[in-house]
């Protein structure tokens, strides 16, 4: 074995350990879950109607997203809104129902990429969307 063989079989040998023991130390980055509120809330004309404003919580699970509705103080009488969701990255796509502003937080999963959300507030208003990025 000539020299120049030996110290090239010695720099592969340290090279591959650096490599493995760093691949065994990370764990996986993980950004605090985020909450991304819908860039245009609808608008709902009848006073006695609150708009449902409506966000997505990313980062709690890779592929997935919650959406909620927003809710404030004194918002009243509940209304029912759709959002139609379309994953610009995988193609996926859906609806998530909120029958009420006292609905439960809709898990969708998406895949990871951007995706479009439009809100349909069920036909009395005009819509609402927004967008948002799935890890």
């Amino acid at each position: 074995m000539t020299a120049l063989n030996a110290i090239g079989r010695t720099g592969a040998t340290a090279l591959a350990t650096l490599a493995i023991s760093g691949f065994l130390m990370s764990g996986t980055a993980t950004a605090a879950p985020s909450t991304v509120p819908f860039q245009v809330d609808p608008f709902i004309p009848l006073v006695d109607l609150p708009t449902p404003r409506l966000a997505a919580i990313v980062g709690e699970e890779p592929g997935a997203a919650v959406l909620h509705v927003r809710r404030a103080p004194g918002d009243g009488n509940p209304h029912a809104a759709v959002v139609h969701w379309l994953s610009l990255g995988t193609r996926a796509y859906g609806s998530a129902s909120f029958p009420t502003l006292d609905a439960q937080p809709v898990t969708i999963r998406p895949g990871s990429g951007q995706v479009v959300a439009y809100v349909d507030p069920q036909a009395i208003g005009t819509p609402g969307f927004g967008t948002f990025f799935v890890p």
